[in-house]
């Protein structure tokens, strides 16, 4: 992953995590870009252009919500939770009802983006589960923080 593009990286953390967890869920990461985020790695294309600009704030869900507050944002059943009404046709289209959301946040303490994970079913984090996202948000925190300082180091 060194000196990768940060797609790149952030695709490799996603196949590892869905790799060792081997339990049929999909991850995705999103990034920062002023206030809303962007699909970066995980989904595909199409789940992309529905979410790509979905707005960081304490009246978001899911992601945006996670960056906004700093918090995970974990949704066992999308069926469950009000906030979800207007986008359960998303969930239904791309095949999931779980879906849990994590900040990414920089040693320095900026929330830079969100690790999502979703399930075709309904489901509650495990302890591994939060050790795992703990350990992958820090790994990717890093991997967005140095893409950044290279990004303003060639810009210079």
């Amino acid at each position: 992953m060194s000196g990768a593009p940060l797609e790149t990286s952030l695709d490799i953390l996603v196949r590892t995590l869905v790799e060792q967890t081997d339990d049929g869920r999909r991850c995705a990461f999103y990034i920062a870009e002023g206030n809303t985020l962007r699909h970066v790695a995980g989904m595909s294309d199409d789940y992309a252009k529905c979410v790509n600009g979905f707005i960081i704030s304490p009246k978001s869900l899911a992601y945006g919500l996670a960056v906004a507050t700093g918090r995970p944002v974990i949704t066992p059943d999308i069926h469950d939770e009000i906030k979800w009404h207007d986008w359960r046709w998303l969930a239904l289209k791309f095949g999931y009802r779980g879906c849990w959301s994590f900040p990414v946040e920089t040693a320095e303490g900026a929330l830079v983006g969100s690790l999502a994970m979703y399930f075709a079913e309904r489901r509650e984090p495990t302890p591994l589960d939060l050790e795992l996202t703990h350990a992958f948000t820090e790994t990717a925190a890093i991997i967005i923080s140095r893409n950044a300082r290279k990004n303003v180091m060639e810009t210079g």
